[in-house]
């Protein structure tokens, strides 16, 4: 699996399956770390996406740029 289609499986899982990342391939040595949260394991970050999906009421990828492994996303999304 390339670079830009576990991207792209990460966005439908916001887009499409209200958070639900069951089918996003994450590294065992996951980690986000974001201006609101922050997430020291894959499970972690699951859960909270299976809980902030439900209030996504938007996502639109504007804008991608890939360079090999690395894709860079600009996107606009509203939650409830």
């Amino acid at each position: 699996m390339t670079a830009e289609q576990a991207v792209a499986r990460y966005y439908d899982a916001w887009r499409t399956r209200r958070g639900d990342m069951s089918g996003v391939p994450l590294a065992d040595d996951f980690r986000f770390l974001g201006p609101v949260a922050s997430f020291e394991t894959a499970d972690g970050f699951r859960e909270m996406a299976g809980q902030a999906g439900q209030a996504v009421t938007s996502f639109e990828v504007r804008r991608q740029f890939v360079d090999g492994n690395t894709v860079c996303s600009i996107v606009d999304w509203e939650m409830a």
